[in-house]
């Protein structure tokens, strides 16, 4: 499991954000990281893949497609959810813990009253669900 919420959040880093992205470095295929919609259980799915062009064809070699999941059950009710990438990005954003669970400071829009919102930090990983090698005629 440590293997897949790592490869999650390298995945998220790749992706910076983005839906799309192209990595190229001289002398290697381009690395294409894609957003490609919900799973059927509505989870996020990103496909990797290494592309080439052979005969005016685009060819994966290979293309995985992979499933994020989070821990976000055992979020107690009235809490935020944070993934654990998150939360080491911007651990200075929760300045407060109360009983030692931390809190988000913000500003209530209605009030302008400052806020202390409870937060449930949680893994996310990343599982291969697919794989597929246009140049071997692999398919899984």
């Amino acid at each position: 499991m440590k293997t897949f919420t790592k490869f999650g959040e390298t995945v998220e880093q790749v992706l910076g954000g983005a839906r799309c992205v192209r990595l190229t470095v001289d002398g290697y295929m381009p690395l294409v990281g894609e957003e490609i919609g919900p799973s059927a259980d509505g989870r996020r799915l990103v496909a990797l893949s290494h592309t080439a062009v052979q005969n005016g064809d685009l060819m994966r070699d290979p293309e995985i497609v992979f499933e994020f999941f989070e821990d976000s059950a055992s979020a107690p009710p009235g809490t935020r959810v944070v993934t654990r990438a998150a939360w080491s990005k911007k651990h200075r954003d929760y300045t407060s813990f109360i009983e030692g669970v931390p809190h988000l400071v913000e500003i209530d829009s209605t009030t302008g009253a400052t806020i202390l919102v409870p937060i449930c930090i949680v893994d996310r990983f990343a599982e291969p669900i697919s794989f597929r090698n246009d140049f071997l005629g692999t398919l899984d």
